[in-house]
């Protein structure tokens, strides 16, 4: 519950991150979504940057020799306090590789942590056509990361976090109609100031449908995501707004109603309007292990 109000302290403070079966984007808590009280999700995904949107909208892929990934271990806990109530908590691993023609860095590092609760605010009813499920969440995001302005590497590597305290809040909504599924995301994040510098909100949604045929689903996403300008101690922009656009496939299966597996592949390269954004390319495996009471 402290979590939950840190971060909602922090959203409303005047300042200048799936459940697994349904987002292939990662950017939504792992909720429970189950009659499980406890829940353990790890993820492993392999992250490469392609390109580079301009301010004008377009597009400039990287030439051979410039080369940037991200390989990244996540573990996901979540626990349900009763029927409505639930926290989670993320704790992720990077291994940050970059390259500029001969000149190659890559470092191992623990990436900002996320603590939150959600709720239960709209049960859906088997016998209601409508109103699906919805749950609303607040995290805090925790900077365990090394910071850019923390960095010794001329590459940059190393850096694996914002270095600024931060928080959440959102909504998941999901609706299951005999052999298909839908769900609906939005998030909001805030920063904290460091000193005189200010961090730009951020504004995440993804949107999806899913076909389930027996203990299998295959699913696909499409959603934004927006950043605010940054602005430094003099008052100057020192990062203008950014807009990506995520779309994803996605193949799961169930197994025993306990575990489940879900591989994911994302791309921010095929739909737009997109500006001073890089662009990756992303593929994600996730499985979990549910408990129930």
């Amino acid at each position: 519950m402290i979590g939950f109000w840190i971060a909602l302290w922090i959203w409303l403070s005047p300042l200048a991150h799936a459940a697994p079966c349904c987002s292939g984007t990662a950017v939504v808590p792992s909720l429970i979504t189950s009659d499980a009280s406890l829940q353990v999700s790890t993820r492993i995904s392999q992250s490469g940057v392609v390109g580079n949107s301009r301010e004008d909208g377009s597009s400039v892929f990287n030439r051979e020799g410039n080369d940037e990934s991200v390989t990244r271990v996540a573990v996901d806990l979540s626990y349900a306090l009763d029927p409505r109530w639930q926290l989670h908590s993320g704790v992720p691993l990077n291994r940050r590789y970059r390259a500029i023609d001969a000149r190659k860095s890559a470092n191992w590092g623990i990436a900002d942590l996320s603590l939150g609760a959600a709720f239960e605010a709209i049960e859906e009813l088997s016998y209601h056509q409508v109103f699906p499920r919805t749950w609303i969440f607040a995290d805090l995001i925790v900077p365990a990361g090394r910071a850019p302005d923390q960095s010794s590497d001329l590459l940059r590597s190393d850096v694996h976090g914002r270095g600024a305290w931060g928080g959440a809040l959102g909504f998941f909504s999901q609706k299951s109609f005999k052999g298909f599924d839908a769900y609906l995301l939005g998030t909001h994040q805030r920063y904290l100031p460091q000193g005189s510098f200010s961090f730009g909100s951020v504004f995440l949604g993804d949107i999806g449908l899913g076909y389930n045929p027996g203990q299998f689903r295959f699913g696909v996403s499409i959603g934004p995501q927006w950043e605010g300008t940054d602005s430094d101690p003099n008052g100057l922009t020192s990062q203008r707004s950014k807009l990506v656009w995520t779309s994803g496939v996605s193949m799961g299966a169930s197994f025993q109603d306990a575990w489940s597996l879900v591989g994911s592949y994302a791309d921010q390269t095929l739909f737009g309007p997109t500006y001073n954004s890089q662009l990756s390319r992303t593929f994600m495996i996730t499985a979990m292990h549910r408990i129930n009471k």
